[in-house]
């Protein structure tokens, strides 16, 4: 699902300017040029920064002592504020581009909730603020919708009411009106007390959205990045003055799901729990991974993640050299890099679907793992015939959650 605010939106690999304006001439190839300029410096960042996320998890399971651990503690910190600006650049740019690509799965409102709140808990203790959010439930609240996206869209409105805050408190609830068709409006209410907000931010949440945006007017762009967000939900964004601060009002429509999952072959073979609780149900399985990544540091860090979990991995440095490989031996996981230099993800892809097809042999999983951070990216992966989608910089939770969820759709496919 897309929602599109006019008809400036990307095309192919060129930017069309930003939305509710009309550059021309200079003044267009000017502002063409710089946000081609800021994607692509955005897109560099990605792979070292990745790195550096990654390997700080696996020096936290290294044995270090407890000077050493602050240490690591501390990097961490400050990995996470240049991350935080790494997102924010790709904000701007999906802004700029005029789309917002939701990609819908199943996830846990409970969870989302929990993990919104730990990530923030630098910014509250910095300021001096308190920040209440209450967990719905101890049991999960599965949803389909587009976790990231809502996620998003919470966290640019929570850094909007922390802003205005002034050393006093924040709190969200959540409160669900239920539907006759399995549906839910989730309405999210972010209360705060503090100073008045700034006359041009407020006239962002109505319904003119401010032209010429620029990423410098940074309150001004998170609210109308959550609006237009929400909005692509099917969903509205209100805010409520007070006499000392205010109330944002995020109302979205999603769907329920079941909370109980297939058992999985392994689940039914008795696996023993893996150390990590993301890899529970593919425990005591030995998988055998082929990684095709062209970034000698990026090679280095996936391998010590995936021989740390007990899997043997080979490594590609190329497309062609990963189809060497996949033709030699059986493999059940692909790790694809998108951006290599013979040849780019789709179309290695490409070339192992048609081929199996050609065979009739069932088809290898196939991950992304890229530094292309859009959500179009994401759309364009699953559209060329992958399975899973991990933009760098690599989250070690979310690594471990999409290959277990891959691999074992997989294996419940296999079988049938």
């Amino acid at each position: 699902m897309t929602g599109k605010e006019n008809e400036n939106n990307l095309s192919g690999n060129e930017f069309s300017g930003p939305p509710h304006s009309s550059p021309r001439g200079e003044e267009f190839f000017s502002y063409n040029y710089a946000l081609s300029l800021l994607s692509s410096v955005n897109h560099e960042l990605r792979t070292p920064s990745s790195a550096i996320t990654g390997y700080l998890h696996l020096l936290e399971n290294a044995g270090l002592d407890s000077k050493q651990k602050k240490f690591i503690e501390l990097i961490k910190k400050a990995n996470d504020k240049i991350n935080k600006i790494i997102s924010g650049v790709s904000d701007f740019c999906e802004y700029s581009c005029g789309e917002v690509t939701l990609c819908k799965a199943k996830f846990d409102i409970s969870n989302m909730l929990r993990q919104l709140s730990s990530s923030f808990e630098d910014s509250v203790r910095e300021t001096g603020c308190s920040l209440c959010i209450p967990h719905p439930a101890a049991e999960p609240l599965p949803v389909y919708g587009d976790e990231y996206k809502l996620k998003q869209a919470l966290s640019q409105i929570l850094s909007t009411a922390l802003a205005h805050s002034k050393n006093s408190g924040i709190v969200v609830a959540l409160e669900k009106k239920i539907r006759e068709d399995n549906e839910a409006d989730f309405m999210f209410t972010i209360s705060y007390e503090g100073i008045k907000m700034r006359e041009d931010i407020a006239a962002s949440l109505s319904h003119k959205t401010p032209s010429n945006l620029s990423i410098a007017d940074d309150l001004i762009f998170k609210i109308t990045y959550a609006k237009k967000i929400i909005s692509a939900m099917g969903g509205v964004i209100e805010f409520n003055e007070k006499k000392s601060g205010g109330m944002f009002i995020l109302t979205v429509p999603l769907s329920f799901c079941a909370a109980a999952e297939k058992e999985s072959p392994l689940q039914a073979a008795g696996s023993a729990p893996h150390a990590n609780s993301k890899l529970n149900e593919l425990s005591g399985a030995s998988f055998q991974i082929l990684l095709v990544e062209d970034n000698f540091i990026g090679r280095k860090l996936i391998k010590n993640i995936i021989e740390s979990i007990g899997w043997k991995i080979d490594i590609a440095c190329d497309a062609f050299e990963g189809l060497k490989y996949f033709e030699s031996r059986k493999y059940d996981l692909i790790l694809l890099d998108i951006q290599l230099p013979d040849m780019n993800g789709y179309e290695f892809t490409k070339k192992i679907r048609n081929g199996e097809a050609e065979s009739g042999s069932p088809e290898t999983p196939i991950i992304a793992v890229t530094a292309y951070s859009l959500p179009s990216d994401r759309e364009k992966c699953f559209a060329a015939g992958m399975n899973g989608y991990i933009s760098k910089p690599i989250s070690i939770e979310n690594f471990y959650t999409t290959i277990s969820e891959v691999l074992k759709n997989h294996l419940h496919k296999l079988s049938r």
